[in-house]
């Protein structure tokens, strides 16, 4: 399993897993967040929030020309030119970035979300990666999306149980009136 965000210790932790399946994957992964959040930067006041301010519009210049001539992040990691552009295929920007599957899948399954596989959505949709796996934005303001420890039905399992210690009575595969 790979877990993303955390401490300085977290972060060598997840260096190590990724480029123990791939080497340099790390390095790519950093250098495709750095992208997603120029997409979310850019993308959120003006396409989700439908915010067409000054300052919204001030910030696409500057992600346009980093989407068409690489760029978007610390030199060391600036991608090549049209890597990122949020307007090409996901599942093609991975494909640039990541040749091994599982990494590819850990960027791209966000896109069902928008009801698109990774092949059809736009690359734009990278900022819903920003959102869940950064721990801040830009801005400072705190993003990221908290999962139970175990899984999803490590919380279902444990809602079972409290029902069951408080004597409700469960029923499955019936039919509600």
């Amino acid at each position: 399993p790979l877990e993303v965000g955390g401490d300085a210790q977290a972060e060598a932790r997840l260096r190590a897993a990724m480029d123990s399946v791939e080497p340099g994957a790390h390095d790519s992964f950093r250098a495709y967040m750095d992208a997603a959040q120029a997409n979310l930067h850019a993308g959120l006041p003006i396409f989700i929030r439908e915010q067409l301010t000054p300052d919204s519009l001030s910030r696409l210049p500057r992600f346009l020309s980093a989407a068409l001539l690489g760029g978007g992040g610390p030199a060391a990691r600036r991608s090549a030119p049209l890597v990122d552009w949020p307007l090409r295929t996901h599942a093609a920007q991975l494909e640039d970035r990541f040749d091994a599957p599982r990494h590819r899948a850990l960027l791209g399954f966000q896109d069902l979300y928008v009801g698109l596989p990774p092949a059809e959505a736009p690359a734009v949709f990278s900022l819903l990666q920003a959102i869940e796996l950064e721990d801040q934005g830009d801005d400072g303001a705190p993003l990221g999306v908290y999962y139970p420890t175990g899984g999803f039905g490590t919380f279902r399992d444990a809602l079972l149980a409290a029902c069951e210690a408080a004597g409700v009575e469960l029923r499955f595969g019936t039919r509600v009136a």
